[in-house]
């Protein structure tokens, strides 16, 4: 435990030290992995070029489910400014799996495919791809990035809960995900410095998360129940600029886009995300949109509570289906009354280290 951690306070070390029991091997920081050394050959890579292959990963070293395998890559990407950057992700490879014609079915979980289908010839050309909260604003912005710079073999889009417009979100959601963009944007805009759009405990309550190497747990604990923002910040010029070309909706998509979401989710707004898709299909009536809206899912339960239907729309995508253009919406009633049902998740994975916790 560093001088950092140290300096906590007490429930934001216990969440860090969760967090950190969760870790496969360590900080990635300390993986070799995970380090690409920079040099000239290396920056004139594209996009999608594979950078690192580990064609077999340890798996006793995760918490996967039964029956599945895994290989990570490092693969060369573009940030919003076009700068190139390695960056990283990994296979999950079920046992069996449904193949085409070229090669076995991708999903590809708010990440690109073009270097994992390198690494691997057996994976097909063709791939849907899909994403929740944060990665479901991703598959949605594929969407509209397809519509003006297509990629080949693309067959839909599944956006689960999706972040559209982090600036319209309820308080205190909307502060925190800006507070977690700041680095962001200034990444984008060298112009832009948090401490013009957030209070100084804020300022100072990011650094700690960012010198503890913290995850999402970590930062709740110091970033729920103080002002975070000041007044006006969403005014700020590169505020504006960043929500300009990261926000969804109201932009041309190359669809089909499947959008689910849940109309109790207390993390990202419902009615935020459904005005992107009303407005999105008013603005351009020939997008393929269908938008199934939950009647008492959550946050995290959109993507349980209807995995029958998502789970369909996939196969169909890969059989050739065709879809309707126009926005088709509808409302997914529970079969049990609302109040029956488990909201929320309440419970954790852990790593098994006896016989007995894994009867």
């Amino acid at each position: 435990m560093n001088s950092e951690t140290h300096s906590l306070p007490e429930i934001t070390r216990e969440a860090l030290e969760f967090e950190q029991s969760q870790w496969s091997s360590g900080s990635v920081h300390n993986d070799p992995f995970y380090s690409v050394v920079k040099s000239p050959a290396l920056a004139i890579l594209p996009p999608g070029a594979l950078l690192k292959l580990e064609r077999t990963t340890d798996t006793s070293l995760y918490s996967l489910p039964a029956a599945t395998a895994l290989s990570r890559i490092i693969y060369q990407s573009k940030t919003l400014s076009g700068e190139i950057v390695p960056v990283s992700t990994f296979i999950l490879w079920s046992h069996t799996s449904r193949s085409t014609d070229d090669g076995y079915q991708v999903v590809a979980w708010a990440h690109g495919t073009s270097a994992a289908q390198s690494a691997f010839p057996e994976l097909s050309k063709s791939f849907v791809v899909t994403g929740h909260s944060q990665g479901g604003g991703t598959a949605w912005a594929v969407a509209q990035r397809q519509h003006h710079e297509p990629v080949e073999g693309y067959l839909g889009y599944i956006a689960f809960s999706p972040v559209t417009n982090f600036a319209a979100e309820p308080e205190p959601f909307g502060s925190i995900i800006g507070v977690a963009a700041t680095p962001a944007i200034e990444a984008v805009f060298p112009d832009f410095n948090r401490a013009d759009v957030l209070t100084e405990d804020a300022v100072a309550r990011l650094g700690l998360i960012q010198e503890a190497d913290g995850g999402l747990a970590t930062a709740l604990t110091l970033l729920v129940g103080i002002q975070l923002t000041k007044p006006g910040w969403i005014e700020n010029p590169s505020i504006k600029k960043f929500l300009s070309v990261t926000s969804n909706g109201r932009k041309p998509i190359s669809g089909p886009l499947l959008v689910i979401h849940g109309d109790l989710d207390t993390r990202v707004s419902f009615e935020v995300a459904a005005e992107a898709v009303e407005e999105t299909a008013m603005m351009f009536p020939d997008a393929d949109i269908e938008f199934l809206h939950l009647e008492g899912a959550n946050h995290d339960s959109a993507m349980v509570s209807v995995q029958w239907a998502w789970m369909d729309w996939i196969q169909r995508r890969f059989e050739g289906v065709s879809t309707e253009r126009g926005l088709r919406r509808k409302v997914v009633k529970a079969v049990r009354p609302v109040e029956a049902y488990q909201r929320d998740v309440n419970w954790y994975i852990a790593p098994s280290t006896n016989f007995w916790e894994r009867p």
